[in-house]
């Protein structure tokens, strides 16, 4: 039966083990949550393991109470230290105790003395004797470093613990110990940490191996021949004139059991073949090697070391949590190691994660960063790190030459490459978060390397850990270069006096592919649309995605020298990555600024009428209507001297837009219709789908949903004809919408959810918000309130992720009617409070999210008559009705109308209806600020009329569907819109009964929520 692994302390933390033995829980050494776990019973000892070896502490029973000791066997004899009580054990104590038990202050090999403040503290070390009726130690997680029967160890020492690596100790030396594995090799970039993490493991192993392990510094060789002398100069043996050092190592190690760790190979990547030699005659030999290249033998295993990890610094967690970022954990340890009063505070702690990020997590570069904290707080190093080869130069001065500086472990990768990939190296530098394969193969093309070896040479600097491959989507491989390394190889390419050309390639590369991109995402010179959302359509889009960085500074290169029509061009190739992907803002800047440029020079192209027409849209998206006027009728203009019917098309489906929301409906009709007729002339049938589709939501939002359903339908035909998907998807919200507002709720769930899975497919996250929204209603209509509420949480931040204020405010209006739904009106209020701050930001409301704000006065009214407070739900009910009366495109159509219908008539009654009247009248001519603050305002009202209220008055009736007397009290209590608490307190029982009743209510009127009861009511007038 295999024993169970004890807790492991290493590097200041404490790896608790889940069942097999993995690390499942990591608990930082100090903290509140190490103290509890010394104190709890689970906590009986744990394997320490330090540079000095490896120890067992253990919790013990004494006469006064339970003790920690440390035990260490030493010269065949198990040592024992006292520690002290669970509230005493801190790092320094730990490790004090390790130094005494290691023998560091032992004069001779006598028993050295134990630290202790406790009278059951033995005063002295002494051996313990191991028998049956003592209890043994448990098992450890690695065997200590000296054990009886085990070969020497041969590492250099370490003078300060590794920090962040446990969990690649652990793997590599379970990988070490499978019987198959041979030879295994620590790869990454200059400055990761491969030798460190190598002499770890081999200290980890050290009980393993039965002759020893031996490490072999390559470093200070370059020759391949010279390998095999160095290994065998290391093991001792001795040169004969008659044999070759590869048999010499061979015949001494054929039967010996033993690991060599062998140090910086990576330039002497030509001696492979011995090693795979030595392997296949030495049948007990393993290898453990470190080489910023993989050697490519048979029996390799190769182990990419990664970058430390790094925390996110727009999303820190508390600073007690930053330690657990191993990177955060090694600065903070070897700034303590120069200035011992470092710490983290609220002030420093986002700079030092910022440090570790913009360091990217190299170990090399975070420790000689943090030697400058003597001089430098994070803040004022933070700074400095733009030129960051020259702030990381004070190393330890003895380290190797190579790891003084990071320019120095650089310049040394640098020299390791040829011509050839020293080239590709440095003009690789000039792309910003990286590129495409295809992209950077298209770059060296127009620089005029034809003959280059480019994939061989790319693969190669993957293989020396100079460039990253990410192949995570399955498509082309997308290449990457680490900031720290891209900084010296830009300072390569600056000395090599080939920029100006580099640069030049750089923007020609890209101005070809957004070329060949605008074919297929808007189409400059073509007669019909492409179809919006096919598969080509979204590839370019996911291609421009991740070049973005690129397209940004390509941009911005032609702006600053004026390239006009190559300026406008390229603007208008990625103008679909703004809309359907975002930033929508950064793209309204963009083409502002290169319409602006262009306006001086009168040229009159379809670049220029393009780019006019796309800030024209974008200007109307944000409620700016006269610049939007203005970018458009000069947009048509252009178009129509240039003859040019699919740009005049475009055109007027936004102009008819605009002349419906400034409530010029006729206008705006016979606009669309004009665009219909041209469009089914030059028969394109994408600009026919979405000129159909604008034409149904203008009549939707007049509340016309027959005819809206028809145009919708209409659109959908022409669109499928296309395979325009992001049309599709539209329609289909609409119709969802449409059915859902007609009282058909499966059919409208079926069609949102069929939009929604479209939005998603197609990855236009933008449009799909409002889907969500309507969706969420519409699920909990039919009962699923758990799905409904998931629904519009993902809304919510996806909103926030996109920073849209429109969707941010949809997303809150669901929230806050959903909890409203639920009888949870105080959070309901909350939510519908902060919709409309949200809307109070924007100079103008937007008529796409005009319905958000009616709506939210309108939960809001409900709640305040709810509350008793009638005075303000009519003031707010009166403001939302002044926003949807109105033959213009903000006329939004309300869930609860007839509901909103009842409310009117009840506080009528409760008020009289000349009080009533002047309310109504009163709260339609305030704004929306001024309504929302009429709350606690209202002024003395006359007392209600002597009548008793059509709520209070028995019912006329026997109660429907089989309820009880009792049931038909509270649902007409319920569609007064009382709480589930008040109706309690009129009826004098308890909420939980009132449960009870609702739930036997929805079983027998066929409902499922409490909005569906209340609809049932009011349109029986059963209140």
């Amino acid at each position: 039966m295999r024993a169970s692994r004890l807790p492991l302390l290493s590097d200041n933390r404490l790896f608790l083990p889940d069942e097999i033995g993995a690390p499942q829980e990591i608990v930082i050494v100090e903290s509140d949550a190490w103290y509890a776990w010394l104190r709890s019973e689970a906590a009986r000892s744990f394997t320490l393991k330090h540079h000095l070896g490896t120890f067992t502490v253990r919790r013990e029973r004494k006469r006064n109470g339970w003790y920690w000791y440390m035990y260490r066997k030493r010269q065949g004899k198990l040592y024992k230290a006292y520690v002290g009580k669970a509230e005493e054990i801190s790092r320094e104590r730990l490790f004090t105790v390790v130094e005494e038990l290691a023998g560091r202050n032992d004069d001779g090999g006598s028993p050295t003395r134990a630290l202790s403040d406790s009278k059951e503290a033995p005063s002295r070390l002494s051996p313990v004797v191991m028998d049956d009726e003592k209890p043994s130690l448990p098992s450890q997680t690695f065997a200590p470093a000296h054990p009886n029967g085990a070969g020497k160890l041969h590492l250099p020492a370490q003078r300060s613990p590794l920090i962040g690596r446990e969990r690649e100790v652990v793997s590599i030396c379970s990988l070490l110990q499978r019987v198959e594995v041979r030879l295994v090799t620590l790869t990454g970039t200059g400055g990761i940490g491969k030798t460190r993490l190598g002499i770890q493991v081999a200290t980890e192993l050290a009980a393993t191996f039965a002759d020893g392990i031996h490490y072999v510094p390559l470093a200070s060789i370059r020759d391949p021949e010279l390998v095999m002398p160095t290994i065998a100069q290391t093991l001792g043996i001795k040169e004969n004139s008659g044999q070759s050092h590869l048999s010499l190592l061979k015949a001494y190690m054929h039967d010996r059991h033993m690991l060599l760790l062998l140090d910086n190979f990576e330039q002497l990547l030509r001696a492979a073949p011995a090693i795979s030699d030595l392997l296949a005659t030495c049948l007990r030999l393993k290898i453990l090697l470190t080489s910023r290249a993989p050697l490519h033998i048979g029996g390799e295993y190769e182990i990419h070391v990664l970058p430390l990890a790094v925390p996110d610094p727009k999303h820190l967690p508390a600073i007690e949590h930053l330690p657990e970022y191993s990177a955060v954990t090694l600065f903070l340890h070897r700034a303590q190691m120069i200035k011992p009063d470092f710490q983290l505070t609220s002030i420093n702690a986002h700079f030092v994660a910022e440090i570790c990020v913009r360091l990217d997590g190299l170990p090399l570069a975070i420790e000689l960063a943090a030697a400058r904290s003597k001089l430098l707080p994070p803040q004022a190093l933070l700074s400095r790190l733009e030129r960051r080869l020259a702030v990381l130069t004070t190393g330890e001065l003895d380290a190797p030459i190579r790891q003084q500086t990071l320019r120095n472990t650089l310049n040394w990768s640098y020299d390791l490459l040829n011509k050839d990939e020293q080239w590709l190296f440095r003009h690789f530098a000039i792309f910003v978060g990286g590129c495409h394969l295809s992209v950077f193969e298209e770059f060296c093309k127009v620089l005029g390397n034809l003959s280059l070896p480019i994939l061989d040479g790319v693969t190669s600097l993957v293989d020396k850990s100079l460039l990253q491959v990410d192949t995570s989507d399955g498509q082309e491989p997308y290449l990457m270069m680490l900031e720290t390394v891209r900084e010296y190889a830009l300072e390569c390419l600056s000395a090599s006096s080939e920029m100006r050309a580099t640069q030049q390639a750089y923007i020609d590369t890209y101005c070809s592919f957004t070329k060949e991109a605008d074919w297929t995402l808007l189409g400059i010179e073509r007669e019909t649309w492409p179809a919006w959302g096919n598969r080509e359509q979204e590839t370019w889009l996911d291609w421009m995605e991740k070049e973005y960085g690129n397209l940004r500074v390509v941009l911005d290169s032609l702006l600053e020298h004026d390239e006009i029509e190559q300026s406008l061009r390229f603007t208008v190739a990625i103008a679909n990555l703004w809309f359907f992907r975002g930033p929508l803002i950064e793209g309204q800047r963009y083409f502002e600024r290169v319409v602006e440029m262009s306006s001086a020079s009168q040229v009159e192209s379809k670049a220029r009428g393009w780019a006019l027409y796309v800030a024209g849209w974008q200007a109307f998206y944000r409620s700016d209507e006269r610049r939007a006027l203005v970018f458009l009728e000069e947009s048509k203009r252009i178009f129509q001297r240039l003859d040019y019917a699919r740009g005049v098309a475009a055109n007027l489906v936004v102009l008819s837009d605009i002349e419906h929301h400034r409530g010029n409906t006729r206008l705006g009709d016979e606009l669309v219709e004009e665009s219909l007729r041209l469009y089914s002339d030059l028969r394109d049938y994408v600009g026919v789908g979405h000129a159909l589709m604008t034409q149904g939501i203008l009549v939707f939002f007049r509340g016309e949903l027959a005819r809206a359903s028809s145009l919708f339908e209409e659109s959908l035909i022409a669109s499928k004809k296309v395979g325009q998907r992001w049309v599709i998807a539209s329609n289909l919200h609409y119709l969802g919408w449409t059915h859902f507002l007609q009282g058909d709720y499966a059919k409208a769930r079926q069609l949102s959810e069929e939009s929604l899975n479209l939005f998603k497919e197609i990855g236009y996250g933008n449009f799909a918000v409002e889907t969500q929204v309507v969706l969420a209603d519409e699920v909990a209509a039919l009962g699923d309130v758990t799905r409904a509420r998931a629904l519009l949480e993902d809304a919510l931040s996806r909103g926030r992720e996109m920073e849209s204020q429109d969707d941010i405010a949809r997303a809150l209006y669901g929230l806050g009617n959903l909890a409203q739904r639920q009888g949870e009106l105080g959070r309901a209020r909350t939510f519908y409070e902060e919709a409309l701050a949200i809307l109070k930001q924007k100079a103008e409301i937007p008529d796409r999210v005009q319905w958000v704000l009616a709506s939210c006065l309108e939960g809001t009214a409900e709640i305040a008559f709810a509350q008793g407070q009638s005075a303000w739900a009519v003031r707010l009910l009166a403001k939302a009705d002044a926003l949807r009366i109105g033959d213009t495109y903000r006329n939004a159509i309300g869930y609860d109308q007839k509901l909103y219908q009842h409310i009117q008539a009840e506080v009528a009654v409760q008020l009289g209806k000349e009080i009533f009247s002047a309310l109504w009248i009163e709260g339609r001519s305030m704004a929306t600020e001024q309504v929302m603050a009429a709350r606690g305002l209202d002024r003395v009202l006359p007392a209600a009329p002597s009548t008793p209220s059509p709520s209070s008055q028995p019912s006329p009736t026997l109660p429907p569907c089989g309820l009880t007397r009792r049931e038909f009290e509270v649902l007409r209590l319920l569609a007064e819109g009382l709480t589930n608490s008040q109706i309690a307190g009129r009826l004098v029982i308890s909420p939980t009964t009132v449960n009870s009743y609702l739930s036997s209510i929805y079983s027998k009127l066929g409902v499922s929520s409490r909005l569906g009861a209340m609809r049932y009511a009011i349109d029986h007038r059963l209140s």
